[in-house]
């Protein structure tokens, strides 16, 4: 089992990281994918955070 994190501030940038990785884990398998959204604060911007797992 392999778990990668991947991060943006916004979903078009996500998106694309999320799936390039899925595109690029040919000897992979995709488990589980879990979002997450962080809201935003005065001293931080809004964050989208998804983890991919990975059967190996």
């Amino acid at each position: 089992m392999e778990v990668k994190f991947y991060e943006s501030e916004d979903l078009l940038g996500l998106e694309k990281k999320v799936n390039d990785a899925i595109k690029n884990a040919k000897s992979h398998e995709v488990n589980n994918i879990v979002f997450s959204y962080h809201q935003p604060t005065e001293t931080a911007n809004e964050l989208y955070i998804v983890m991919i797992v990975f059967d190996c």
